[in-house]
């Protein structure tokens, strides 16, 4: 089902008596949500009509790119990649659904501007004070063994034409899921830590779902404890720590946490 949303002047809903929503109760993707008021009322969810919808629409704030202005940023502010919400001429639908999941938790991203050929980054992120990530998005099992390599391509680029320090970039593959125990991508980042001392990120989808549907943000500390190579194929000491959890208690599919086989 495709939901088409139209912008509206019109004025919002509100509860009655000024009560304000507390907290929500989801008990299934087939059930409407139990709205909680401060007034102990309850009601069923629904949209409120918002006059700007922030469902739909990232702020200008929320879009921010001062913390690398060079980059030739996708400027589409839809929430919605898949155009589920909203049908656009635009497309672009993984890295889109990287930079949104990455956005709701807090972490300023930027994607590569449709085509433009003079920039071949996927994505770049604040990873903290004086420090700049790069992502490589991949979603298929044969694109993510090359991600490692372009990511030390990407490492040069910023490097040599920004000036930027190799030991303040912080790589990282985002995938739709990790590949399995025997695959050569975790021994390629190994081999690049051990000879280059890079340390290459890795970080799913489902990860991202995950910190996004409980609200825990990723504060830029994380990204170094997002490694994982041959030795340790698993982010799921960091998600622990992250998540306050174990990650098996909210989904039996280890591909989105560890190496799948």
């Amino acid at each position: 089902m495709i939901l088409k949303v139209r912008r509206s002047s019109s004025q919002g809903k509100l509860p009655c008596g000024r009560a304000l929503p507390i907290f929500v109760e989801r008990k299934g993707l087939d059930v409407p949500p139990i709205i909680n008021l401060s007034n102990a009322a309850k009601t069923i969810g629904s949209c409120l009509r918002c006059p700007v919808p922030l469902c739909t629409f990232y702020r200008a704030d929320e879009m921010a790119s001062d913390f690398f202005k060079e980059f030739p940023a996708d400027t589409s502010t839809k929430v919605c990649p898949t155009d589920a919400i909203l049908i656009d001429a635009e497309t672009g639908v993984p890295t889109l659904l990287a930079r949104n999941l990455m956005i709701c938790n807090g972490v300023p991203f930027l994607i590569r501007r449709l085509g433009d050929t003079n920039m071949r980054i996927d994505g770049i992120f604040y990873s903290g004070d004086r420090r700049l990530g790069v992502a490589e998005i991949e979603y298929s099992d044969g694109a993510i063994l090359d991600a490692p390599r372009d990511l030390l391509d990407d490492c040069a680029v910023l490097h040599a034409r920004y000036g930027i320090p190799l030991k303040a970039i912080d790589p990282m593959v985002i995938s739709l899921r990790f590949p399995n125990k025997r695959s050569e991508y975790w021994q390629v980042i190994q081999d690049v830590h051990q000879v280059l001392g890079i340390r290459i990120g890795s970080i799913t989808i489902g990860a991202l779902l995950i910190a996004m549907w409980i609200n825990r943000k990723l504060e830029p500390s994380i990204w170094q404890q997002l490694y994982a190579d041959a030795s340790a194929p698993t982010i799921e000491p960091a998600l622990r720590d992250l998540l306050a959890f174990e990650p098996g208690d909210i989904t039996a599919y280890p591909g989105w946490s560890r190496a799948s086989k």
